[in-house]
This record gives C-alpha cells, structure tokens and sequence, in this order.
C-alpha cells in the first residue's frame, strides 16, 4: 500500500519496469484511490473459492447419496424377488392343504367314512380363496 498516489507516479517515472517486476513478485501496488476497490475484488475472488469448495463438497455428498440410492433398489429388487418366492410356496402348500386333492379334502372323505375327530373339518375348513396375493407394481 503506498498512501501518496503521487509518490507511486514518480516511482512508475523513475522505472517503467515496476508494475511487471511487483506482479512477478505478486504484489499488488495499491494508492488510496484504489485500495477499496481493489479490496472488493479479492472479497468476491475470496467468495468464488468458497463456493467452489462447497460445490465440490455437494458434489461428492450427491454421489454418496447416489451409491446409496443404488445398493437400497438393488435390496429392495431382492426383496421383492424373495416375497415372490415366498407367495409361490404359500400358494402351493394352501393348494396342497385345500385343493382338490388335498390334505383337508382327504380328511374329509375319512370324517364321511365314520371315523370321529375332537372338531369336524367341515365345519372350520382353510378355504380354497386363503391364497396368498402380493400388491401388484403401479409402476411408479
């Protein structure tokens, strides 16, 4: 900072090479006329890197949340696959207890037959309809 402007022009007069050989060195050669100015500058600059490191730090936390976003879709498509399976064997056992060849209908037939239960299977029965169904996708 040189507080006399004038001293600066006489300095500039005495060797025309200053201002290159100050900005090689990085240095700023600032009058009184030019110090505010010159002081808004280096706070936007200022602003500008912070914003950057900040954009940097949304940038690696929106690829976190990406990486997370994926391994939660592949889960739940696992999920999703497992209840399947799971659906398909109740079906299939509740066909195997209630179908038409099944266990209950069997029972049945020996209850016809004569032989005596504590409770008849004809009265609280698994119905056929005690098929399992998931939620279908809606796709969204």
């Amino acid at each position: 900072f040189i507080p006399i402007e004038y001293a600066l022009f006489a300095a500039y007069s005495f060797d025309n090479d200053l201002y290159d050989y100050a900005n090689s060195k990085k240095i700023a050669l600032i009058t009184a006329s030019s110090i505010f100015p010159t002081l808004r500058i280096i706070e936007g600059l200022w602003r500008i890197e912070k914003a950057g490191k900040s954009t940097d730090e949304i940038l690696k936390a929106a690829e976190e949340l990406h990486r997370r976003v994926e391994n939660f879709t592949a889960e739940m498509e696992r999920v999703e696959k497992a209840l399947k399976s799971g659906q398909e064997a109740f079906n299939a056992a509740s066909i195997k207890l209630t179908g038409k060849q099944g266990i209950v209908k069997s029972a049945e037939k020996l209850e016809d037959l004569g032989i005596k239960y504590r409770k008849s299977l004809k009265d609280g029965s698994p119905q056929e309809d005690a098929l399992l169904e998931l939620p279908q996708e809606t796709g969204e």
